[in-house]
């Protein structure tokens, strides 16, 4: 996106940290955002908003454990900012999942193709595991999801998980 912080990029209206916001609202109790700048911005939609702990990029995990150390609840959600398309019928059925088994940390969404690893539900227990990973300095996600016992869980929608990269595929999508 040139450099542009993607939730402020507009799709179809609307900007995309909007479309995920209303797709979270109807199952999720309490939202927080991570975000590095525009954080007055942020604040403006959702009253929490989170920085990663160290001002080093590292990645999506950075922001989730940055999420995480600050949840009071048993469960969280985690979407990026990026796809737009994400229902909450969709996020509704990875939290079911992850509820109805105890034995598992986390459920993965998989769009019948790959895996999603950027849509899951997880126990918030897992937050000691995910620190410990960071701090051994592994940043990869799907390293880190393998590494809990998890279960993924198949779409057979693949356009829910699109992402929004680039101005092309903003282009090929409106």
């Amino acid at each position: 996106m040139g450099g542009a912080d993607k939730g402020w990029i507009d799709y179809q209206g609307r900007p995309l940290i909007e479309h995920a916001l209303s797709a979270l609202h109807p199952v999720a109790s309490k939202m927080i955002i991570s975000a590095n700048r525009n954080i007055a911005a942020y604040q403006a939609l959702c009253a929490q908003v989170v920085t990663d702990l160290d001002s080093h990029f590292q990645g999506p995990l950075a922001g989730i454990l940055a999420a995480l150390m600050q949840i009071d609840t048993d469960y969280a959600l985690i979407i990026p900012c990026d796809a737009p398309h994400i229902t909450p019928t969709a996020l509704r059925q990875l939290f079911v999942e992850l509820q109805a088994n105890p034995a598992l940390n986390l459920t993965i969404a998989s769009d019948g193709i790959r895996l999603q690893p950027v849509f899951m539900a997880l126990r918030t227990s897992v937050t000691t595991d995910l620190e410990t990973f960071l701090a051994s300095g592994q940043r990869k996600l799907m390293s880190w999801a393998h590494s809990q016992h998890h279960a993924v869980i198949p779409f057979d929608n693949p356009k829910l998980f699109v992402n929004l990269n680039s101005a092309d595929d903003l282009t090929r999508r409106h």
